[in-house]
């Protein structure tokens, strides 16, 4: 090593004397051979040249090693996805997405879902940008009047102008229509009158009927019907056959007959007196004396009226 640095700078210097050498000769100036020079410096310069190595091993010691820097961190950066919205419109009534492009103009707003799609009808559908609160804004505006027309009105609202951000989709053939069969008429029956037993005491005979009456509901079409009972009924009077009128007997006074008395017995004055207060019966004395006197004057009195005539 120590030889290739002597070498090195042997030419260096050698290329250095020539140059001099040319601008001495330029000025009438005579140098020194440069042989003579170059080797006298090359001498020099190897004994004084100290070995690579030992450079190396200096500058290691007055150095202050440093800690490495860690490696530069980079933030993830999260890409923006846009979000995008779907919306129907319905063409005017007969018109497809091959109609001529003035007739299918206006159109009527559907909703954000197949779903809303009518049958019989082709709408068409776009894709909008709605990602940020302008997005938002705008197309919130455009279907705010449901209606939208040919032109500018929702032009810079799709993602794309390829023609991919929109297109027409079929809402598909209608059902047939249902045929409701018609309506029955609403029926009312009666029963037979059905009579009750006299009510003697009331003096009423109850009878009875149901009234049904009948009416009809759609129901998956086919009417159902519904029937509602009522009891009727109605009363008369009872005849004399059903209550006859009890017979009340007459009243027959009662018949007194008049006691029978019999005829008087002749009394004497002895035994008149030898009553002495007491009858065998516990009658009085008195009673005994009073109808005694009775029976006399009542013979007394018939005498009289017999010898009277």
């Amino acid at each position: 090593m120590k030889k290739i640095i002597a070498v090195t700078t042997t030419a260096l210097l050698a290329t250095a004397i020539a140059v001099t050498g040319a601008w001495g000769a330029a000025a009438d100036e005579t140098p020194e051979p440069a042989t003579t020079q170059v080797k006298e410096l090359a001498t020099a310069e190897i004994e004084t040249v100290e070995p690579v190595t030992a450079l190396k091993q200096k500058a290691e010691t007055t150095q202050t090693k440093r800690a490495p820097r860690p490696p530069a961190t980079k933030q993830p950066v999260t890409p923006v996805t846009p979000v995008t919205i779907k919306v129907f419109w319905e063409l005017p009534e007969g018109m497809t997405g091959s109609s001529p492009f003035a007739d299918i103009w206006p159109q009527t707003y559907l909703g954000t879902s197949a779903a809303d799609l009518q049958c019989g009808y082709t709408a068409q559908w776009d894709i909008y940008l709605y990602t940020t609160a302008a997005d938002i804004a705008a197309v919130d505006a455009l279907w705010a009047d449901g209606i939208l027309s040919a032109g500018p009105e929702d032009q810079g609202l799709h993602p794309t102008a390829d023609g991919s951000s929109w297109g027409f989709v079929y809402g598909g053939d209608c059902p047939p229509p249902v045929v409701v069969p018609e309506e029955p008429d609403t029926t009312v029956t009666h029963t037979e009158w059905v009579e009750g037993l006299p009510d003697c005491e009331l003096e009423t005979v109850t009878s009875t009927r149901t009234t049904t009456t009948t009416t009809y509901a759609l129901v998956d079409n086919v009417w159902v019907p519904t029937s509602t009972d009522v009891v009727e009924s109605t009363e008369r009077a009872t005849t004399d056959a059903e209550c006859p009128t009890a017979v009340v007997p007459p009243v027959v006074p009662p018949v007194v007959t008049p006691p029978v008395v019999d005829p008087p017995t002749s009394v004497t004055p002895t035994d008149s007196l030898a009553y002495t207060g007491a009858t065998a019966d516990g009658g009085l004395i008195a009673g005994t004396v009073l109808f005694g006197l009775g029976v006399l004057a009542m013979i007394g009195a018939a005498y009289r009226r017999a010898h009277s005539k």
